[in-house]
């Protein structure tokens, strides 16, 4: 079994008497890690997959109150429901819109006799999402793909390793040598693998690049039977569009998402929706620029210019595939498609450490700086480079030599150790997962 830091969360959960309701893209161990936590922490656990019950869908829509609501669970159970020991998990709950999980949130916590967990792909998009969160009695949680912690665990990798790590960030010091080539070393890997479950299983068992290609090969097919099922009929051909372009904005030299890619007869503001629709569906992670690195960045973003990202790396690398990019990077080659890659890793580890609001500054004056974000009530820039001239960042000097933004400190992540350069400080590619936002 896979170590997640998710059971963090189904901890939490545990220690409480709310309804747990768990999102995330599709492939990213949402299923596998509620079964294993809740058949070791209750007597009985009762699991309702709408995906492959569709009766159970009818018989729940028409339950009348939460006496029927359990009735029909009972029925469609193969263990009794005994009160206070008794959990039930009701999957894919995206296929069954009509019926008002969020409602039924609070006679069902009211009753007490039960605990539920509820879980779907797709509900920022669905029908669901539409319906009003009963304050107290329902809360959400999004599960993501393997982060490269995570990675590093299924890879054997030591607690006491990254904690080293994790010293040598706040302290600002060098890392040992043999741990910064271990570490560099797996990351890159990460790079080619990625953090979907299947893909990291199948790493760890095989060791087999051919085979993680056809695991990411046949999740990319879900996702695109999902647009093709989900996205609003008017939408789908410009979001598949988008989609599938995806790649080749990553590789371009510039990074931004631009209208040329997906035809210029679209109008800004619905390409603008069509990608916020890939990412609440878990595919993409957009990363617009701000005018102004001042806080609240929020107020300064400028939706008309963007950067893609691919919700998990090693998706990335197996759709650039023809580019041989999955052999420039077992070889740790250097390049403009390289780096791009990294930025990606990047965007994917902010994500999941809770950077919801993630930005890019450019300025014609100034140039370019790689990423934004708020840490620790302040603006942070982050640079991210793959070559050799890590050290050479023009646009990131001439943004902390401008007195009117006040940023006192910057980070830039490479394949170098730690050193700090006045407010510059160079970091390991691989330390990027140290930097945690604290949940508001």
């Amino acid at each position: 079994m896979l170590r997640r830091k998710f059971e963090n969360k189904l901890n939490e959960w545990l220690a409480n008497k709310k309804i747990l309701l768990v999102d995330g893209a599709r492939q990213v161990g949402k299923t596998y890690i509620i079964e294993a936590f809740c058949k070791q922490k209750f007597v009985n656990f009762v699991e309702i997959n709408l995906a492959n019950n569709k009766e159970a869908i009818v018989a729940l829509e028409h339950a009348r109150n939460v006496k029927d609501f359990l009735f029909v669970i009972s029925s469609f159970s193969k263990v009794s429901l005994i009160p206070g020991q008794t959990v039930i998990f009701i999957d894919e709950i995206q296929l069954a819109p009509q019926i008002d999980f969020r409602t039924l949130a609070k006679p069902l916590c009211q009753n007490g006799q039960f605990r539920f967990i509820f879980s779907g792909s797709l509900l920022g998009v669905s029908e669901f999402n539409t319906a009003l969160e009963p304050m107290g009695f329902l809360y959400s949680e999004t599960m993501y793909p393997l982060d490269f912690e995570e990675f590093l665990w299924a890879n054997g990798v030591q607690d006491e390793v990254y904690d080293k790590v994790r010293e040598c960030f706040y302290e600002k010091k060098e890392v040992p040598p043999f741990i910064h080539t271990q570490l560099l070393d797996y990351f890159y890997n990460y790079l080619l693998v990625g953090g979907m479950p299947e893909a990291v299983d199948s790493y760890i068992k095989n060791n087999d690049l051919k085979k993680i290609n056809l695991i990411h090969r046949a999740i990319e097919q879900h996702y695109v039977a999902d647009i093709t099922k989900y996205a609003p009929l008017e939408k789908r051909p410009l979001i598949k569009m988008a989609y599938e372009v995806l790649p080749s904005e990553i590789s371009s030299k510039s990074k931004r998402f631009t209208l040329s890619l997906i035809g210029n007869q679209h109008k800004l503001t619905k390409v603008d929706n069509d990608f916020f629709w890939l990412s609440e569906a878990g595919v993409a992670i957009p990363v617009y620029t701000v005018s102004e690195p001042k806080i609240p960045l929020l107020l300064s973003r400028n939706s008309r210019l963007l950067k893609l990202f691919a919700s998990d790396v090693g998706m990335l690398t197996y759709r650039l595939m023809d580019t041989e990019v999955q052999r420039k990077i077992s070889a740790h080659e250097k390049d403009i498609i390289y780096g791009a890659i990294f930025e990606n890793a990047v965007a994917q580890e902010l994500l999941t450490h809770n950077f919801k609001e993630i930005y890019y500054f450019s300025s014609k004056k100034q140039g370019e700086v790689d990423f934004l974000i708020t840490y620790k009530g302040n603006v942070l820039p982050l640079e991210i480079k793959s070559g050799k001239d890590y050290q050479r960042h023009v646009a990131l000097d001439n943004l902390l030599a401008n007195e009117e933004y006040e940023i006192n400190e910057a980070y830039i992540f490479s394949n170098s150790n730690i050193k700090v350069v006045g407010n510059k400080v160079y970091y390991p590619i691989y330390m990027i997962g140290c930097l945690q936002r604290d949940c508001e």
